[in-house]
């Protein structure tokens, strides 16, 4: 018997705590660097990576003035102390990226630039929320990039963010990036396009989100002249969100046709500066989640995954140079060869999904291949060609290649070996390893240490605001686990045993994810009885005790946990008896209320017994009851009574079968499908169709 109490937390835990807590700290020790808002001070804060980091460059930050800016296309700028833009080239905007949230307007109380005016950071409130605008301006390609952060107070919170925007001409077109009308973003759609039809106005697109990621806003008219973008967030208790907003001029009098319309919105390019944002910055932010090239660069990414790379396999291969150039055609090689940490191995062509060179920002050269591993270390490639659909014959190297994903293939990635756990390391290697019986994963939970069965592990990913990582079983459980410092050996299928420390872990998974929804360890339905408990976790497993007792008054009422739908505590324990006030909802249509009459849950979960505190309980869910015999047979007989003939006896046991509602829905089915007699299968049906 396990006996789960919560307990101080492990020695593993703790240093993992404070591990983070150190490296927050020697990066500066700001609130920036918490990706949180708070007061800023020019001779602490800087912009871009913090001193000591040995790539990027940092700025120190000074007092902020609001002088007009010029991009390389000419057109002007005029930032307000809000972040606003007040007026651009031929009056474009009349208030422009205005932020408010929930009816609040934002007022900056800290306004700091870098020295050459190039970002301005500023920090204050939107009625209670916290705030920080960071404003960077690329004016070689002409576009300013805004990043806002919001920290509300308190417990978890709904939040309505608007970027509204004036302009001066009453007539306006409004596109998307793939020219549909903007009412919302579509899936794939990355920004809006506003153009003033008459005067010498000029035009601004809107760079709003990932094409991948979840996040989208809507799109909303305010009269002729005004509009707005509008994200809906739900925001956890102590959780800071940022957003991200693209904004570049153009000189247009109408929409362009489509292929000239993706032209306009080639500037906005999040990988050209996410790298130099603070790194808790960027995992804060939501509307390019999904969008995976930054979190990639960022390392630490619970999977690694083709999506990752912006670039979707087509029917021919696609050769990615740069930010711009996309060529289609067919890559060719004689021998491909990575050389890892763990061994050298030639991959074959069919095999080979995408090759990332050095002449990319990745961290460093890698091939992915179909079976979802990714390999990353020296890659070869001799003979190394790309011919273009047209002829042309360009020849690779290694060295300087970009990105190039092969065409699509019946097998993509995802399909690792049969049984086969992808197991994701810091280094930018996922590798395929054996979850056999030896293998097992040693975590440490809020409740004590555990070793989890590699085959029993779905999906072990970072948490994205949080210390620590979400662990994913089979059985549908999923809680907070720290890995514990020590190291994992594991059998792969390609360089044999290996032993790795478990502080270079980033994820695991049993084959990757074929949507974004299943990414979401969270959005997956449990169709077996689980307890949910405080921090989102689940424990699968059926409560073990002939009843649950619950005190309603002064009566002691036994709930048999078969006949338990949903138990769900709906106050916090009272001082006087130091128990927590729970509602039960019976498969049979009845509700009791009262206080449970006892300090733990006895909860079967595999083959063991753990001992559950009831304070940290939020709720127990049987999803299909749980039929004692008598009951069963009682059902039977009044499904038999469905083809009486007598007609009353007929109505009178669908009648009874209809009160008894979900507890015969498993005996109804087999009826509607299997009874010799039609008219016990048309009501089975009926009947089954009013309990849905």
């Amino acid at each position: 018997m396990t006996h789960l109490h919560r307990h101080r937390p492990t020695a593993a835990a703790t240093l993992v705590r404070l591990g983070i807590c150190a490296a927050v700290l020697a990066a500066g020790g700001a609130p920036e660097a918490l990706g949180q808002p708070g007061p800023i001070s020019p001779l602490t804060h800087y912009v871009g990576r913090p001193p000591g980091r040995s790539h990027g460059t940092a700025q120190r930050l000074v007092n902020a003035n609001f002088g007009q800016k010029t991009d390389a296309q000419g057109f002007r700028w005029y930032i307000q102390s809000d972040g606003r833009v007040a007026q651009a080239t031929s009056r474009s905007f009349g208030n422009g990226v205005y932020l408010i949230v929930n009816g609040n307007g934002f007022n900056s109380r800290t306004r700091m630039m870098t020295p050459g005016g190039t970002t301005y950071v500023l920090t204050g409130q939107a009625g209670p929320v916290q705030v920080q605008r960071r404003i960077t301006f690329d004016l070689s390609a002409g576009v300013a990039w805004y990043v806002d952060t919001f920290t509300p107070p308190g417990g978890a919170t709904n939040l309505a963010v608007e970027l509204r925007v004036q302009f001066p001409q009453p007539a306006l077109a409004l596109v998307t990036d793939k020219g549909k009308p903007a009412t919302a973003l579509g899936k794939g759609e990355c920004g809006v396009l506003a153009v003033q039809r008459q005067g010498p106005f000029s035009s601004a697109a809107f760079w709003l989100a990932g094409p991948n990621a979840r996040l989208r806003p809507q799109v909303v008219r305010h009269g002729s002249s005004n509009f707005a973008f509008i994200y809906h967030l739900n925001v956890k208790a102590g959780q800071t969100v940022s957003l991200v907003t693209g904004v570049a001029q153009h000189q247009l009098v109408s929409p362009p046709p489509k292929g000239q319309l993706a032209n306009l919105f080639k500037p906005f390019s999040p990988r050209k500066w996410l790298k130099d944002l603070p790194r808790a910055l960027r995992k804060h932010i939501l509307n390019l989640r999904g969008y995976g090239w930054g979190a990639w660069l960022e390392g630490g990414v619970g999977l690694i995954t083709l999506q990752m790379l912006d670039l979707e396999p087509g029917p021919a291969d696609l050769l990615a140079l740069g930010e711009e150039t996309r060529l289609h055609g067919a890559a060719d090689w004689n021998r491909l060869t990575v050389t890892t940490r763990f061994g050298r191995k030639r991959i074959p062509r069919d095999q080979v999904l995408a090759v990332v060179g050095r002449g990319t920002l990745a961290r460093r050269p890698c091939v992915f291949l179909r079976d979802g591993q990714v390999l990353a270390g020296d890659v070869e490639a001799h003979a190394f060609t790309f011919v273009t659909e047209t002829g042309v014959r360009l020849d690779l190297e290694v060295a300087g290649l970009d990105r190039l994903v092969m065409a699509q293939a019946a097998r993509e990635q995802g399909e690792s070996p049969a049984g086969h756990r992808l197991l994701t390391l810091s280094d930018g290697n996922q590798l395929a390893v054996d979850p056999d019986e030896s293998a097992s994963l040693p975590v440490a939970t809020p409740w004590g240490p555990r070793e989890v069965p590699l085959a029993r592990v779905k999906r072990l990913q970072p948490r994205q605001d949080e210390p620590g990582h979400l662990l994913t079983l089979t059985d549908g459980s999923r809680f907070t686990v720290f890995l514990e410092q020590t190291d994992l050996e594991v059998q792969t299928a390609d360089f044999g045993p290996i032993r790795v420390p478990l502080a270079e872990v980033s994820g695991m998974a049993a084959g990757l994810p074929r949507s974004e929804g299943e990414a979401d360890a969270g959005a997956e339905e449990i169709l077996r009885p689980h307890v949910l408990l405080r921090g989102d976790a689940v424990l699968a497993g059926r409560i073990e005790a002939e009843a649950i007792r619950l005190a309603s008054g002064r009566q002691m009422i036994p709930v048999p946990p078969g006949q338990v739908h949903v138990l769900r505590r709906t106050s916090d324990p009272d001082e006087g008896t130091g128990r927590a006030r729970f509602e039960a909802e019976l498969w049979d249509g009845a509700l009791v209320a009262g206080r449970v009459l006892a300090h733990h849950f006895d909860v079967r979960s595999g083959d063991r017994l753990w001992k559950v505190p009831v304070e940290d309980v939020t709720e127990i869910v049987v999803p299909s009851p749980t039929v004692p015999q008598a009951m069963r047979d009682k059902i039977a007989a009044l499904i038999r009574d469905l083809g009486h003939p007598d007609w009353r006896t007929r109505e009178e046991a669908g009648k009874q079968l209809a009160r008894v509602g979900p507890l015969a829905r498993m005996q109804l089915e087999e009826a509607a499908r299997h009874a010799a007699d039609p008219e016990v299968r048309r009501r089975a049906k009926e009947l089954l169709q009013a309990i849905e």
